[in-house]
C-alpha cells in the first residue's frame, strides 16, 4: 500500500510541476480505487489501528526519501528529526 502511494504521488507530483499532463492523473485515481482491497487483505494479518498506521508512516518515510533523492526538496532540521521519530514509530507499532 506504501508503494502504491509513492507511485502514486510522484505522478501527482509531476503533474503539478507540468512535467506531465494532467491525463496521467488517471493512473493514481484507479490505484488509489484498488487500496481498500489490499487493507481488507492486510487485515488478515494485523488489526485495523497497527495496520493503519503502519501503513501511513512507511508511506510518509517512501515519499520523504522520494522527495529528497528523486525530487530534490530541502527539508529543515526540525522536520529531519520528525522523519527520524518516524523510524522510532514504525519500528514500536511493528515490535512484538
Amino acid at each position: 500500500m506504501a508503494l502504491t502511494d509513492v507511485f502514486t504521488q510522484s505522478i501527482a507530483k509531476l503533474v503539478s510541476t507540468k512535467s506531465l499532463s494532467l491525463g496521467w492523473m488517471v493512473i493514481p485515481t484507479l490505484a488509489y480505487a484498488v487500496d481498500p482491497w489490499i487493507f481488507l487483505k492486510s487485515l488478515s494479518v494485523e488489526g485495523i489501528t497497527v495496520m493503519n498506521v503502519v501503513w501511513d508512516m512507511v508511506s510518509n518515510i517512501f515519499i520523504t526519501f522520494v522527495g529528497l533523492v528523486i525530487f530534490k526538496e530541502q527539508i529543515t532540521v526540525l522536520k529531519g528529526i520528525g522523519i527520524a521519530l518516524s523510524f522510532v514509530a514504525v519500528i514500536c507499532m511493528t515490535a512484538e
